[in-house]
């Protein structure tokens, strides 16, 4: 495979499966996104600002945390991707970035330990293996557009799998909005 060459997600689930438990060096940064682009890396994922990671998914590299009991949960949020709330007038579900980016989505968990990532959990989500839940996202997309639709505004309550928030620095910065996994799915598969 080339460095511009994007592989298919069975090779990335292939490649993280293999890493299951296996540390890898990942200093603790300031940088959220620095597991992702390691293991982007490792699993030969070119960077670029293509719309999905692989020739026909997208993968999603998450925190976990160890909760005391040692149950294993999603540390934070999921973030789907951008949104900017005047495409919610014209651009259906079907045609939305949102859809596109989780047609296919391989979910890759991880711990920390100290400078180091270990990958913990691989599970690969499409409408295929999860219809009910793809009419859920259908569902929570269409009722955010047309709360956006009716009244203009956008709150992080709606929705019941998918949400869409505000992201990035807070105080006085310009707000941007993204789509987030509700962390109600993440507990689904862990």
């Amino acid at each position: 495979m080339t460095t511009t060459e994007r592989p298919n997600i069975e090779h990335v689930k292939k490649c993280a499966i293999d890493n299951i438990d296996t540390p890898h060096h990942c200093p603790i940064s300031k940088n959220k996104g620095a597991a992702g682009l390691l293991f982007e890396q490792l699993a030969g994922i070119p960077t670029s600002s293509a719309c999905l990671d692989c020739l026909d998914g997208e993968v999603k590299v998450f925190p976990l945390k160890k909760l005391k009991n040692g149950k294993i949960v999603p540390k934070e949020t999921v973030a789907i991707t951008m949104m900017n709330p005047e495409d919610l007038d014209t651009i259906s579900w079907n045609e939305s970035r949102c859809c596109k980016k989780i047609n296919n989505v391989l979910f890759v968990g991880y711990l920390r330990d100290g400078d180091n990532i270990i990958i913990k959990k691989v599970f690969l989500m499409n409408e295929e293996s999860e219809p009910e839940l793809y009419k859920t996202f259908e569902n929570d997309y269409e009722t955010i557009q047309n709360i956006w639709k009716t009244e203009k505004r956008i709150s992080a309550k709606t929705g019941t799998l998918i949400q869409s928030r505000t992201k990035g620095p807070g105080g006085n910065k310009k707000k941007t909005r993204a789509f987030y996994f509700r962390p109600t799915l993440m507990k689904k598969f862990l």
